[in-house]
C-alpha cells in the first residue's frame, strides 16, 4: 500500500497532500483501465497525437510520485513562511485564494483533456457515418451523443475536445511568442536608454496606433488561414504591453544596488540582464501571459468564426460555433457548448491571472 502514491501521507494525517497526489495517480490508471487498446496503438500505429497523449500519461504517473516524496521528505506543517522566498511566498499567495485553485484546477482539467484527446474523445471527430440519421441529434445518453451531433453528423463532444487541443494550443504558443519578443525588446530599451530606447518605444506606439484586429485581418488576407499563420500574427501582434511592462521594471531595477555592484565587480552586460535582470522581471510576465491567453483564445475564435482562422474540418471552438449558426434555434447544441467552453476559459485564465497578480504585486497585497 505505500507503494501507493498518497496512501503513507493519508496514514499520517496529512489528508490534503494525500487526496493530491492520489487524484494526479487516478487519471493515468482510470486512461489504462478503460482506455489501454488506444493506448497500445502507440507501438501498434505510432503517431504524433498518440505519442504526447502517451507522453503526458507517464508524466501524470511521474508527477503524483514525485508529489509523494516530496511531501514525505518536507515538514508536515507549512504554515510558518519565515525563511520563504518570494516566488515561494507569492504561490503560496495563490493557493491560498479559493477562486484561483478553482481556476487552475479547470485549466489543468482542461488542458488534460487537450493532451488526451486521442484516448478519452469517443468519436473521430471528422468521421461523417449515416449522416441522414445522425445528422443534428439532440444531446442523449440513449444515442451516445452525450452532446449531440452537427448537420454532418460529427460527434459534437469529440470536436469539442479536438478543438481545445488547437484553441489552447495557439492560445498558448501566440503568446509565449509574444512574450519573448516583449521580454527582449523590453529589457533592451529599459536597460540601454538613449537611441535603442527611443526606436523600440515608436515602434511600440506604431504598433499600438493599428487596430490590432484590423491588422490581424489584413496579414491573413495576404497569406491566407492556416493556423501556423494565426500562431504567427497572434504573436507578433500582442507583444508591445509585454514590452512596456519590462521596460518598465528594468528602468527601476537596473538603478538598484545589486545590478550597481555587479557593474563595479565587471560582470558583462549579457551576464547582468540574463542573471540579475530577467529572474526579477519573471512575475509581470507571467502575470501577462496569464491574463493574455484568454483574450488571444477569444480573438482565435473570433477569426475562425469569420472563415479567417482554423479551417475545416479541423475542429477549433471558433469553426464550431460558425458551423451551428445557420441553425441556432434548430440544433442550439451545436453552437452553444463551444461557446460555454470559451467562456470557462476565459474567466479561468482571468482569474487565475488577477491572483497571480495579486501575489506579486507589493501594491496589492495585504499581509
Amino acid at each position: 500500500m505505500y507503494v501507493i502514491p498518497g496512501v503513507a501521507l493519508l496514514l499520517r494525517r496529512r489528508y490534503r497532500a494525500g487526496l493530491v497526489c492520489l487524484f494526479f495517480l487516478t487519471i493515468p490508471v482510470l486512461i489504462i483501465l478503460f482506455r489501454h487498446q488506444q493506448l497500445l496503438a502507440v507501438f501498434t500505429s505510432p503517431s504524433l497525437e498518440l505519442g504526447v497523449s502517451a507522453g503526458y500519461v507517464i508524466l501524470l504517473f511521474a508527477v503524483a510520485y514525485g508529489m509523494n516524496a516530496s511531501y514525505l521528505s518536507g515538514p508536515a506543517s507549512t504554515s510558518d513562511d519565515v525563511g520563504l522566498s518570494e516566488w515561494r511566498l507569492g504561490l503560496r499567495r495563490v493557493i491560498r485564494n479559493h477562486r484561483a485553485k478553482i481556476g487552475l484546477f479547470i485549466l489543468f482539467a482542461l488542458y488534460s483533456i487537450a493532451l488526451l484527446a486521442p484516448l478519452i474523445a469517443p468519436y473521430d471527430p471528422t468521421a461523417q457515418t449515416n449522416v441522414l440519421q445522425a445528422r443534428f441529434l439532440p444531446p442523449s445518453l440513449e444515442t451516445g451523443y452525450l452532446l449531440g451531433t452537427d448537420g454532418f453528423g460529427r460527434d459534437l463532444l469529440s470536436r469539442i475536445i479536438y478543438g481545445a487541443r488547437i484553441s489552447l494550443s495557439i492560445g498558448f504558443v501566440a503568446v509565449m511568442i509574444a512574450a519573448l519578443i516583449g521580454t527582449l525588446l523590453g529589457i533592451l530599451a529599459g536597460y540601454f536608454g538613449g537611441w535603442i530606447d527611443t526606436i523600440i518605444m515608436r515602434v511600440v506606439d506604431l504598433m499600438l496606433g493599428f487596430p490590432r484586429l484590423f491588422l490581424i485581418l489584413i496579414v491573413i488576407a495576404f497569406v491566407g488561414p492556416s493556423i501556423f499563420w494565426v500562431i504567427i500574427v497572434l504573436g507578433f501582434t500582442g507583444w508591445m504591453g509585454v514590452a512596456r511592462l519590462v521596460r518598465g521594471e528594468v528602468l527601476s531595477l537596473k538603478e538598484r544596488e545589486f545590478i550597481l555592484a555587479a557593474k563595479a565587480l565587471g560582470v558583462n552586460t549579457p551576464r547582468i540582464l540574463i542573471r540579475h535582470l530577467l529572474p526579477n522581471t519573471l512575475a509581470p510576465i507571467i502575470v501577462f501571459v496569464t491574463l493574455t491567453i484568454g483574450n488571444v483564445i477569444l480573438i482565435e475564435a473570433g477569426l475562425s468564426f469569420l472563415g479567417l482562422g482554423v479551417q475545416p474540418p479541423t475542429p477549433s471552438w471558433g469553426n464550431i460555433i460558425d458551423l451551428g449558426r445557420e441553425n441556432l434555434l434548430d440544433a442550439w447544441w451545436i453552437s452553444t457548448f463551444p461557446g460555454l467552453a470559451i467562456v470557462i476559459t476565459v474567466l479561468s485564465f482571468n482569474v487565475v491571472g488577477d491572483a497571480l497578480r495579486d501575489a506579486f504585486d507589493p501594491k496589492l497585497r495585504e499581509d
